[in-house]
């Protein structure tokens, strides 16, 4: 199962990739919004935890970090 359709399964919508519509008020979400409660701060909407929302919410920090890894290791 790809991530797709886990998240057409739960209803979020992915926009971009930094931010994802919560099905309950529609109100768009970043990763820092989820990333210690896996509930919308605005209407208490819960997510179900899976894979999906972890790789959304982990996705800031892997980017990070592979940033860090380019411009410290260019040849890599």
């Amino acid at each position: 199962m790809d991530i797709m359709e886990t998240q057409e399964q739960n209803n979020i919508s992915v926009v971009p990739r930094t931010e994802i519509l919560c099905p309950g008020c529609g109100e768009k979400l970043q990763p820092v919004d989820l990333e210690s409660c896996p509930r919308c701060p605005y209407c208490d909407y819960e997510f179900t935890s899976d894979a999906a929302l972890e790789d959304f919410v982990l996705s800031p920090v892997i980017r990070r970090w592979l940033r860090n890894l380019q411009q410290n290791f260019p040849n890599c």
